[in-house]
């Protein structure tokens, strides 16, 4: 009777074991995910991007090139804008705007190495204790988290929920979510009433990259002052330089 009574309650405890053993499959998973990406050298690849900027009525788009294996002036090349072929004023002087933000990239990132290499910023937005699994599916997982972000204030973090999606097929996250569920103050005669963060990713064999990065935020600034703006990026075309590539650029 003992002995039956025993298994009885270890049947009881089994599911439990089981989904504590996945949800710490998940987290390693969450963990391994985010720190490919942000291990990527990005200049090892060259891409497209189509980006949507939207700040109040006023919208801006354009389509761009990036290819490490170009010559140094340009690395980046702007094919749209606002679905108008740039002119070549317009060509001169965004050229001299991306070469200043490569610049400024540059720096950032030996600035980095020297403290001791880059931070982890995406898996420092994510409560890793507060990871829990809220769907599973054969082809995908959703995990919930508390969302860590700096400058938004412990009261104003109370307001946020973040959502994780698994690919279960390639073992990597596939998307990443974080949005308001709650009017945030994250400064004084700052309100907002809508913040989300959307980050899609890509697996290209053992690489990790982004597929998309869309923030969008509206609420009022100074009790008066609207404020509403949408960023979208999105990457296509992803091709690998090998170093060859990089040290005989091209043209």
């Amino acid at each position: 009777m003992k002995k039956s009574l025993g298994l009885f309650i270890i049947a009881l405890m089994l599911p439990a074991i089981s989904s504590a053993s996945s949800l710490d499959g998940y987290k390693q998973t969450v963990i391994d995910s985010l720190s490919r990406f942000e291990e990527i050298d990005r200049d090892q690849w060259a891409f497209s991007v189509e980006r949507i900027q939207r700040n109040g009525a006023t919208t801006k788009t354009s389509v761009e090139v990036f290819n490490p294996g170009n010559s140094k002036a340009s690395l980046w090349n702007l094919l749209k804008e606002n679905k108008k072929t740039p002119d070549e004023k317009r060509l001169v002087a965004y050229q001299k705007q991306m070469t200043k933000r490569e610049a400024e990239r540059t720096a950032n990132k030996e600035k980095a190495d020297a403290n001791g290499g880059s931070k982890d910023l995406l898996i420092s937005m994510i409560n890793l204790d507060s990871l829990k699994i809220i769907q599973q599916e054969d082809h995908q997982v959703v995990l919930s988290f508390t969302p860590l972000i700096e400058d938004m204030g412990d009261e104003s973090s109370e307001h946020l929920a973040g959502e994780i999606i698994i690919d279960a097929n390639n073992s990597y996250v596939s998307q990443m979510k974080i949005n308001n569920t709650g009017k945030l103050t994250p400064a004084f005669s700052v309100s907002l009433k809508n913040f989300s963060l959307l980050f899609e990713f890509i697996q290209i064999e053992e690489h990790i990259l982004p597929l998309s990065i869309v923030s969008e935020i509206s609420g009022k600034i100074g009790f008066m002052k609207s404020i509403e703006e949408y960023s979208s990026e999105r990457y296509s075309d992803y091709r690998y330089l090998t170093a060859k590539d990089v040290s005989h650029p091209e043209g």
